[in-house]
């Protein structure tokens, strides 16, 4: 995550967030995952939801694929964590799909 990111408003935070979600999360009534090939991206992305009041679980490796690259997870299971994300996720602009599967939270 830039660093001019992590000291931004909160609403910089959350837009930023949102983009990430849109590319690369996914979201279902159990959760919502977000998936890199960067695991110091991922705590980046941990320490900006705690910064948005969201707990969010440790990042974890998904898999190792053929070539060798590896895949890490982060997700949001608690229900007050997801509908805070909810909060965040429904104001403003977002992708169309992403935002009809977080109104199903």
């Amino acid at each position: 995550v830039p660093p001019k990111i992590m000291v931004e408003h909160e609403y910089s935070k959350q837009l930023f967030l949102k983009g990430v979600i849109d590319g690369d999360g996914s979201i279902t009534k159990w959760g919502i995952k977000i998936t890199s090939g960067s695991k110091l991206f991922l705590e980046d992305i941990k320490k900006l939801l705690y910064d948005l009041k969201i707990d969010s679980g440790r990042v974890v490796v998904d898999k190792v694929v053929v070539d060798k690259s590896t895949t890490f997870n982060l997700y949001i299971h608690k229900k007050k964590d997801m509908l805070r994300f909810k909060e965040i996720y429904s104001s403003g602009p977002s992708y169309p799909r992403k935002k009809e599967s977080i109104n199903k939270i």
